[in-house]
């Protein structure tokens, strides 16, 4: 989304506070931008950014109203309490929605971070895996570090990576069974419909043996429901494979079935 679009619907949704002032929490008509804002502000700057959170947090009624009293009663707030901190709250979005406009404005990369599809979020995040894991080891004071001895150790990190962008992080979920057996794969984001399969070379597990796991892999995932793009991640620190842009392309495709992307890095 470009920032023009982002600022005119925000600024829609903060036009439409005064004309909802006239109204209550249960009304109609306050359910509706509610809802609509919501929807607004997770699309522009995610269902993790400080601006969602901190509206979804909001309740638009009075805080005391929460608070027990004597004989397990709780307080029951008077219809001026009500449309205080109703009106409270819907300024307080007034706020926001400065502070969201303002921040899209100053923005450099705005553009560039709200339109990344997941799955170019996972390739960046492939891509980009053996530069962290380098920054990582410059740790201050000659701490100690995080070291990476086989594909356990890629999965971890990873996984955490993963965390800053996506909520639902399915690690080792069952593939239906295929030529007889069923196992695990890496992750699985089911929103998103997105495998990701790791792997790490080792002395034993170059060009060849690499290829042929994810053969294997490829036709299983083809009858995972919850699959339309399978990531295969192979990280290869030590430059055991001798071409990895030609194994990328021998095992990359693009089916009615299934969307085969395949990272090897670094190269």
């Amino acid at each position: 989304m470009d920032k023009i679009n982002a600022i005119k619907l925000i600024s829609a949704q903060k036009e439409a506070i005064e004309q909802v002032k006239d109204f209550n929490i249960s009304s109609k008509e306050f359910k509706i931008w509610y809802n609509e804002t919501k929807v607004v502000i997770k699309n522009i700057f995610g269902i993790n950014s400080n601006f969602y959170k901190e509206f979804d947090a909001l309740s638009f009624y009075p805080g005391s109203c929460l608070v027990p009293i004597v004989n397990n009663q709780t307080y029951k707030p008077t219809t001026d309490e009500l449309k205080k901190a109703y009106l409270k709250s819907l300024d307080h979005c007034d706020t926001m929605m400065n502070a969201m406009i303002k921040e899209i404005e100053i923005s450099d990369d705005f553009e560039e971070k709200n339109t990344l599809t997941p799955i170019d979020i996972v390739i960046k995040i492939c891509l980009n895996f053996h530069r962290a894991i380098l920054q990582m080891k410059k740790r201050h004071d000659k701490r100690p570090s995080i070291d990476i001895n086989d594909e356990y150790d890629v999965q971890d990190i990873l996984h955490t990576f993963l965390k800053l962008h996506f909520d639902d992080i399915r690690p080792e979920e069952w593939t239906p069974s295929y030529a007889g057996s069923a196992s695990r794969v890496d992750f699985l984001l089911k929103q998103e419909k997105i495998i990701i399969e790791v792997k790490k070379t080792r002395t034993k597990l170059r060009d060849r043996e690499v290829g042929e796991q994810l053969i294997i892999d490829i036709d299983r995932y083809k009858s995972h429901p919850n699959c339309d793009t399978l990531i295969c991640f192979v990280y290869d620190p030590d430059s055991l494979i001798n071409n990895p842009v030609g194994l990328e392309n021998d095992l990359n495709r693009k089916t009615d079935e299934l969307n085969v992307i395949t990272i090897i890095s670094p190269k």
